[in-house]
């Protein structure tokens, strides 16, 4: 059977455990490695493109929305590691700060790709 509470125990706090990923935790060393190989890759798919940017098919591609659709996405991936370890005033902050960038960055990239092709 649920038990309703009362108005008296809807006004008091109940304190939470704040949980937080470390970076000496296995699953904290994992996200780091997925986290930069992505950003590597990322990396070296821009390389390539930039070496052949004089090509028909990457010139066909619409090489600069490209370039800032690679770019938020390593932003992204780096973004990732803003959110382990233990969380504060100022990480908090940077965390949205930076997720609300790469965000918008990536549906830019992604819509001017869309409308200019």
């Amino acid at each position: 059977m649920v038990r309703l509470a009362t108005s008296q125990e809807k006004g008091r706090c109940v304190p939470k455990n704040i949980e937080f990923l470390f970076f000496q935790e296995v699953l904290g060393d994992v996200c780091v490695a997925l986290a930069s190989v992505g950003a590597c890759l990322e990396l070296g798919t821009v390389a390539v493109l930039f070496r052949y940017r004089e090509t028909p098919i990457v010139r066909a591609n619409n090489s600069k929305p490209s370039f800032l659709l690679l770019f938020a996405l390593t932003l992204c991936f780096l973004c990732s590691l803003t959110f382990i370890g233990k969380p504060t005033g100022w990480s908090c902050m940077l965390r949205q700060t930076a997720f609300a960038i790469t965000a918008v960055l990536c549906f830019s990239g992604i819509f001017g790709k869309l409308f200019l092709l």
